[in-house]
């Protein structure tokens, strides 16, 4: 999905809606500009990744509503690896070796 914050088009997952986008708007544009520009410029690929990792990296400035939010996501993520966009990139040849076996829909956290 898709959505416009400002005059920046940030490609967003599932994991980041409508509700975290609106309540972390303010949060997005005050602690992650330079996050936003390296998207503008397409130095930053994974946009939403990297959008959630300067929420997270800036997680006890964030405003209340955008914490709350951002909580959602972490515990989201806790569940199911792949919604961590960090975690699933840099663990996925680990995951492949030490789980070749068993379907995403098995895997024991």
């Amino acid at each position: 999905m898709r959505y416009f914050l400002s005059h920046f088009l940030i490609p967003i997952s599932l994991v980041m809606n409508n509700q975290t986008l609106q309540s972390c708007k303010d949060d997005i544009k005050m602690f992650c500009k330079s996050t936003l520009e390296g998207i503008k410029k397409g130095t930053i690929q994974d946009g939403r990744g990297a959008v959630i990792s300067c929420l997270k990296n800036n997680f006890d400035k964030i405003s209340v509503e955008c914490e709350d939010s951002m909580t959602t996501i972490l515990e989201q993520e806790v569940v199911d690896y792949k919604l961590d966009p960090v975690l699933s990139r840099f663990c996925a040849d680990d995951i492949e070796v030490s789980c070749p076996d068993v379907p995403d829909d098995q895997v024991k956290y």
